[in-house]
C-alpha cells in the first residue's frame, strides 16, 4: 500500500500490510505525530479502516491535523477558531466522503478508562475492523503480559 509519498514508496515499495511494523523515531517536537497522521490519512483514502491511538493528544487535535492535510486548511485557523475559513471548511466537510473511502477511528487513554493495554487496543482493533493501526506514544501502552522483549 502506498505511503502517500512517491519518493518513499520508490525506496521501500510502500507499506507491506501483512508483515510490517514501522517505527518513527526522533526527538520531541520534530513532527513524528504529524507524519503518523499523514500516513493514517493516506491509508484511509485508499479505503482502509485505520486506528489511531494518541497517548497524549486529544482526538479533536488529531482531527484538526487530518483536516489540515486533506482540506489544505491552516492548522492554527482550526485550533484557534478563525471564522474567515468557515466557507472553505464547510465545502471541505461536504466533500470529505468523496475523498476518503475508509475510516479513521481515534482512541485516547481517557476513552479506554485511563490506562491503555495491549489487550484494550486489540479489542478496539477487533471492534472497528481495523486494518492498519497507528500508535502515537507506544511507551504509554502498558504490557499487562510483561513480555520479555519489546517485540513481544
Amino acid at each position: 500500500m502506498t505511503t502517500g509519498l512517491k519518493e518513499l514508496d520508490d525506496i521501500i515499495g510502500g507499506w507491506d500490510m501483512l508483515n510490517e511494523t514501522a517505527v518513527l523515531c526522533a526527538r520531541t517536537g520534530l513532527g513524528k505525530s504529524w507524519w503518523l497522521v499523514y500516513f493514517a490519512l493516506q491509508a484511509a483514502i485508499t479505503g482502509l479502516n485505520v486506528g489511531y491511538y494518541s497517548g497524549e493528544m486529544e482526538s479533536e487535535l488529531i482531527g484538526y491535523r487530518l483536516d489540515t492535510f486533506l482540506g489544505n486548511i491552516a492548522n492554527g485557523s482550526l485550533t484557534h477558531g478563525n471564522m474567515n475559513i468557515k466557507e472553505q471548511y464547510e465545502k471541505y466537510a461536504n466533500d470529505i466522503k468523496s475523498k476518503v473511502k475508509g475510516h479513521i477511528y481515534c482512541v485516547t487513554p481517557d476513552m479506554l478508562g485511563g490506562s491503555v493495554t495491549v489487550s484494550k487496543l486489540k479489542t478496539f482493533i477487533e471492534k472497528h475492523n481495523i486494518q492498519m493501526m497507528c500508535i502515537d506514544q507506544l511507551s504509554l501502552v502498558d504490557d499487562e503480559r510483561h513480555a520479555k522483549t519489546p517485540r513481544e
